[in-house]
C-alpha cells in the first residue's frame, strides 16, 4: 500500500478510519524499530571493520602502501578502503531507511490529529451543510471552505433582513 494511501482520511467513513489508524501506528512503528535495529547493526558492523583494519595497517602497513605509521595514515588509509566504503555505504542507506519510517510514523501522529478535528467538526454538525469536502483536502482546508460558506450565508441573512 502506498503512502498516499495511508495518510488519506475518508471523512465519511470516521469509525473505520479510527478503527484502521492504531493498527496503521502499530505496523509502521514495527517497520521503523526493525529499520532502526539494522542501522544499529550496520554502525557496529562499520566500527568492527574499522577496528580490523586499524590493527591489520599496524601490522602490514607496507600492504597498504605506508612507510610511516600515524594515526593521520592509518584513518585515511582505512576511509579510502573499499570495504569499509561499501559498509559506510550500507550504514548511509539504513540510516536513509530510518529517517524515512520516522516521517511516516509522524505523519500517522498527524494522522490521528486530523481524525480527532475531523471528528470534533462532525460531532458539533459541521457537515450538516452540503458542503462537498475531497479526500485528501487537509483539514485547514476543509475548515476554511466551511468558514466562507457561512460568512456567504451571514452576509445574506442581513441582507434578508435590512
Amino acid at each position: 500500500m502506498k503512502i498516499d494511501e495511508i495518510l488519506k482520511i475518508d471523512k465519511d467513513n470516521l469509525d473505520i478510519e479510527w478503527g484502521r489508524q492504531p493498527r496503521l501506528f502499530q505496523e509502521w512503528s514495527e517497520k521503523l524499530a526493525n529499520a532502526i535495529y539494522e542501522r544499529d547493526k550496520k554502525k557496529q558492523e562499520l566500527e568492527e571493520l574499522k577496528a580490523e583494519l586499524d590493527s591489520d595497517i599496524r601490522k602490514n602497513p607496507s600492504s597498504y602502501g605506508l612507510d610511516k605509521v600515524t594515526e593521520s595514515a592509518i584513518s585515511s588509509t582505512i576511509v579510502r578502503n573499499e570495504k569499509y566504503k561499501e559498509k559506510y555505504d550500507e550504514v548511509i542507506d539504513a540510516v536513509k531507511r530510518v529517517n524515512i519510517l520516522t516521517g511516516i510514523r509522524d505523519a500517522l501522529e498527524h494522522k490521528k490529529s486530523a481524525l480527532k478535528h475531523l471528528t470534533n467538526l462532525f460531532l458539533a454538525n459541521y457537515y450538516g451543510t452540503n458542503m462537498s469536502v475531497e479526500l485528501g483536502d487537509t483539514v485547514n482546508e476543509v475548515i476554511r471552505e466551511g468558514q466562507i460558506k457561512r460568512l456567504g450565508e451571514n452576509k445574506r441573512l442581513k441582507k434578508i433582513k435590512n
